[in-house]
């Protein structure tokens, strides 16, 4: 039976290759991506309290809560915290789509910025180029 139509990537495996992706700011942010990513179910949900994501990543609860704020600002993350004491795990919800988005928009902006490089070196280069071409070669005596 042939595929007529491409599926988009959906699932636990699309998940762990969009954080593996994504670029981020530091390497705990990075370490707490993919740590969300492998922990996901096939539904890009989990549960994990602050306590557990420390002791396994090794971050602390401070900088873990600094990263869900940000990455819930950016729509990738929902975090639904208990009332303290309840004795429930913070539920997340991944949102691989955002994700795949962000991904791609990071990467033609990766792209641009090569080519910006790319093309200040070539204008320096020029120009150096005529600047040698321009200077006369002293005559002997």
């Amino acid at each position: 039976m042939a595929k007529t139509e491409e599926q988009a990537p959906s699932g636990f495996l699309a998940l762990c290759v969009a954080a593996r992706d994504l670029r981020c700011a530091t390497p705990q942010a990075k370490c707490l991506l993919l740590y969300y990513a492998v922990n996901a179910h096939k539904d890009c949900k989990f549960f994990k309290s602050y306590l557990d994501i420390s002791i396994e990543t090794g971050l602390q609860e401070r900088t873990i809560r600094k990263y869900n704020k940000e990455w819930q600002a950016l729509g990738i993350l929902t975090a639904t915290e208990h009332s303290w004491g309840s004795g429930k795990a913070t539920d997340y919800q991944m949102h691989l789509k955002r994700l795949q988005e962000i991904v791609a928009l990071c990467a033609q902006r990766k792209d641009k910025a090569r080519d910006a490089a790319r093309l200040h070196g070539r204008e320096r280069t020029a120009k150096w180029r005529r600047k040698k071409a321009e200077v006369p070669k002293p005559e002997e005596v």
